[in-house]
């Protein structure tokens, strides 16, 4: 595995180098989880391929948050209602 690149829950390339700590400090930890981690990156990547609402880029799944970098192809509301 090259430097810097982490496997995700769902054993592909997560944008986070692995030296980066997380900081759950704030908030409920569900994201911990390793299956409630694999099934929010699997509908991040539901609403990029399957129902195409946007180009995603790059994601970061942590401890109590997510972080994720696309461009969208749909009206912006729509595909935050869609991922809440």
């Amino acid at each position: 595995m090259p430097v810097g690149q982490a496997i995700g829950f769902c054993g592909l390339p997560e944008a986070r180098p692995p030296e980066f700590p997380d900081y759950p400090h704030i908030g409920p930890l569900w994201l911990r989880e390793p299956r409630v981690a694999c099934m929010v990156e699997k509908a991040l990547q539901y609403g990029a391929m399957v129902r195409g609402f946007y180009s995603l880029y790059a994601w970061v799944i942590m401890p109590n948050h997510v972080h994720v970098v696309f461009e969208p192809r749909a009206a912006v509301p729509g595909i935050m209602n869609c991922g809440k």
